[in-house]
């Protein structure tokens, strides 16, 4: 299992670093962002400045990231009012672990067994972690029963009753296989967010700020994590499986947007050769057989870019910011879901314009 820790050290120009503390490939000075602290959904989810909880599929593994773990009394450190975030990844080998340790973050217990491995240090970034230490202790925390879980998805408010619920859920029943987002503990958030998402589990705390109103999460459109087939039927992890840094997502619904995305393709070829981006083809689907007939349409050589996405067409077009997809889109995305750079209906010279500038500022950084 893999461990990151982020956090700073006692001195005003140490500020808070992410670091890899365990697993394979840690680099030499074992900065290292983990991907769930880059997929902006996950950010839109949680509310990271305070306590929260998020366990998500991310491809094949199991991803935790546990926000708000503060300072105890009995910390190496001299700084207090320092807020510890751990993330694990891990296979699904270690669901059990990581229900454990989402029943300790849940109980309390977790703060003082994370910060009992984090000292101080003179040294940059100015704090040390005992990975294998940190490690060893998240191993013990090991969930009781495997049974099969409710399937039923279920939002509340963080009350100690549903928290309670919670914990003992985890602590006896399995994760679904087919879901994403399986559990969601936050403040801030409003449940319309964590239920359009397709959250298993959530629990999240409404206070009103100063004005009254509610604090909403993001507002910037981005690209979610969802699972589909593309031509060849094999299950897909998009976006963090998309093949190179930069894609061009092409996301159509009819059959006259055939027509459209192959005149893009052809303004387009040369720039997304010299610029190594790979281009996607996301056919919005009703039924295996509507996607079937689309992906006659399609050539065999492209077949693995063809994805269908049948089942998570609603938070797609949520995450888009889209009402429909009667008008033929284009994205440029990253691996995080970052969206660069965005172009509709028929292409022209305008839009071109304005994509090239995005690729040459890209390149340039």
């Amino acid at each position: 299992m893999e461990l990151y820790v982020r956090t700073r050290g006692d001195g005003l120009h140490q500020g808070y670093r992410w670091i890899k503390v365990a697993g394979q490939d840690i680099p030499p000075h074992r900065a290292s962002v983990p991907l769930i602290a880059q997929l902006p959904e996950a950010s839109n989810l949680v509310y990271t400045e305070d306590f929260s909880v998020i366990l998500l599929r991310t491809g094949n593994n199991l991803t935790l990231q546990i926000t708000g773990l503060a300072v105890t009394e009995h910390s190496r450190r001299q700084r207090r009012n320092v807020q510890n975030i751990l993330v694990c990844v891990g296979t699904p080998r270690d669901e059990r672990t990581l229900r454990g340790i989402v029943i300790a973050a849940l109980t309390g217990t977790l703060t003082a067994m994370v910060d009992a491995h984090i000292c101080a240090v003179a040294e940059e970034p100015g704090f040390e972690v005992d990975g294998t230490g940190l490690l060893h202790t998240l191993s013990t925390l090991q969930a009781s029963d495997n049974q099969i879980p409710e399937g039923r998805a279920w939002i509340d408010q963080d009350r100690s009753e549903m928290r309670q619920q919670l914990i003992e859920e985890l602590d006896t029943c399995m994760l679904p296989s087919q879901i994403i987002y399986l559990v969601v503990v936050t403040r801030y958030r409003m449940p319309e967010v964590l239920n359009q998402a397709g959250v298993w589990r959530g629990l999240t705390s409404l206070p009103v700020n100063t004005n009254g109103r509610v604090i909403l999460s993001s507002r910037e459109p981005f690209f979610p994590t969802i699972q589909e087939r593309n031509r060849f039927g094999e299950i897909v992890h998009l976006p963090s499986e998309f093949e190179t840094d930069l894609n061009m997502v092409m996301l159509g619904k009819h059959l006259q947007h055939r027509k459209q995305g192959q005149q893009w393709l052809d303004r387009l070829d040369l720039t997304l050769v010299r610029h190594k981006i790979q281009f996607y083809i996301l056919l919005l689907s009703a039924s295996m057989v509507e996607s079937t007939i689309k992906g006659l349409l399609t050539h065999v050589s492209i077949a693995r870019q063809v994805i269908f996405v049948q089942y998570n067409q609603e938070r797609v077009l949520s995450a888009l910011h889209l009402q429909d997809v009667d008008t033929f889109r284009l994205f440029l995305v990253n691996r995080s879901g970052h969206i660069f750079w965005q172009g509709q209906g028929e292409c022209d010279r305008t839009q071109i314009r304005q994509l090239k500038a995005i690729l040459t500022e890209q390149t340039i950084e």
